[in-house]
């Protein structure tokens, strides 16, 4: 079975459990708001310092639980399109958000005897923590694979930069700036070997990270940024352009 049918049959199966459980056992939904016990805090004695011990606990544990899973909610939206594995990244935040309000009504009950609401609140953390660690194991393949890919790729980033830092050549890395729109509106510097810096009479501090533009206007006015980007034209934003050609700073 390959990962990924074993990963979606994971989900689905699991899925699948929760409104099957309450087709089956439809009391555990007619008793949600049922008050017929007494408080938790009559087991506490009304012990002050005990009471507020579980109410204290519980409140951060459940604050905790709830800004973990916004925050994983606002980054997932921010760098969605960088974002490996997402599906498990969104079972973690799910499987975070029940143990939260899990804990908040922990605090609840303690003088609302919901006792019901809490225990179907359990069953679903319970299925959040079963499909999450039901699909976790799939995506060992993946991760290891991405691993891998990174090793290969610092290494080849020290050979390049090793090639990079002793050839005699000026050699530049240049990445597009981009409008709301998508339009290229300049070049910015990622790398800058020694001999390039010379070439222009600046410091690899003070171009790497400025834009092309900026730093030297005449490029846009004698054509160079427009040949480079005609270059990216058919490119992704996030792909650096290695260059090698001259440029004046005069």
């Amino acid at each position: 079975m390959s990962p990924i049918l074993g990963r979606r049959l994971a989900i689905t199966t699991a899925a699948l459990l929760l409104p099957a459980t309450f087709a089956l056992f439809p009391w555990l939904l007619t008793n949600l708001f049922s008050s017929t016990y007494l408080p938790h805090g009559f087991c506490f004695l009304w012990n002050p310092r005990l009471l507020w011990l579980h109410v204290v606990s519980d409140s951060i544990i459940a604050l905790s639980y709830i800004t973990i899973a916004v925050t994983l909610a606002i980054l997932a939206v921010f760098i969605r399109r960088q974002m490996h594995f997402q599906s498990i990244f969104s079972l973690f935040g799910i499987f975070i958000l029940a143990c939260g309000f899990t804990h908040l009504l922990d605090v609840v009950v303690l003088w609302r005897p919901l006792y019901w609401l809490q225990g179907d609140m359990k069953l679903l953390t319970a299925f959040a923590s079963l499909i999450t660690a039901a699909t976790l194991p799939f995506f060992i393949p993946q991760i290891k694979a991405l691993l891998a890919r990174a090793a290969v790729s610092a290494e080849n980033e020290r050979r390049f930069l090793a090639v990079a830092e002793s050839s005699l050549d000026s050699i530049f890395l240049l990445q597009s700036v981009r409008a709301p729109s998508g339009e290229i509106v300049d070049f910015r510097f990622v790398f800058v070997n020694e001999n390039a810096a010379r070439m222009v009479s600046l410091t690899r501090e003070r171009m790497i990270g400025a834009q092309l533009c900026e730093l030297m206007p005449q490029n846009r006015t004698q054509g160079r940024f427009d040949a480079y980007k005609a270059g990216r034209r058919d490119r992704r934003a996030s792909r650096p352009r290695v260059s090698r050609r001259r440029f004046r700073r005069r």
